[in-house]
């Protein structure tokens, strides 16, 4: 009499261990993101940032008008930091707010931040040219950076910390990069 094969039960060990893999590396790639914000504030910032002062860069340099600023603010430290435009009005009659050493909030938008948005985040801002701190950046016709201390030579550097650091970097001759 012919013995009748019988239907496997269970896994094998190969098919076991090959299923523990899958799901150690499922667990490494997807808890992070059960692990709230942590330090995505400071990169969502610095990518604010870039964009504003480009923007500012580009409206320099497309402005023939000489006497208008075309910057940008910065109040360093941790107890109300901030970074925005003095004003978002760069009319002819308004070219001397446009120079100002405010941050006009109502105006800021996208090209700053609100007065108490870093600090309900506990991010500090620092802002530096080479190792001076430095209270505005802003841009000539020709797209190139100057301060309220010098014209970035040494390059100037803003930095959001917290959770994690990061900067944005703006070069003598005008580049304006993630660092």
């Amino acid at each position: 009499m012919k013995r009748c094969a019988q239907a496997q039960q269970g896994f094998t060990l190969v098919e076991l261990v090959t299923i523990m893999i899958i799901l150690g590396i499922l667990s490494i790639a997807v808890y992070p993101r059960f692990q709230g914000s942590s330090g995505f504030s400071e990169f969502t910032y610095q990518a604010r940032l870039v964009s504003a002062l480009r923007s500012l860069q580009v409206q320099a340099m497309q402005d023939s008008r000489s006497n208008l600023c075309f910057q940008l603010n910065f109040v360093n430290g941790t107890a109300s930091p901030a970074f925005g435009v003095p004003t978002r009005d760069f009319s002819s009659a308004n070219a001397l707010n446009t120079c100002a050493g405010s941050i006009d909030f109502n105006a800021s938008g996208s090209v700053g931040t609100r007065s108490i948005e870093l600090n309900d985040r506990g991010i500090e801002l620092q802002a530096k040219d080479g190792t001076t701190a430095i209270t505005s950046i802003g841009f000539t016709s020709m797209g190139r950076p100057i301060t309220n201390q010098t014209s970035c030579a040494n390059g100037c550097t803003v930095t959001f910390s917290n959770l994690e650091t990061v900067s944005v970097c703006v070069k003598s001759q005008g580049y304006v990069h993630a660092c």
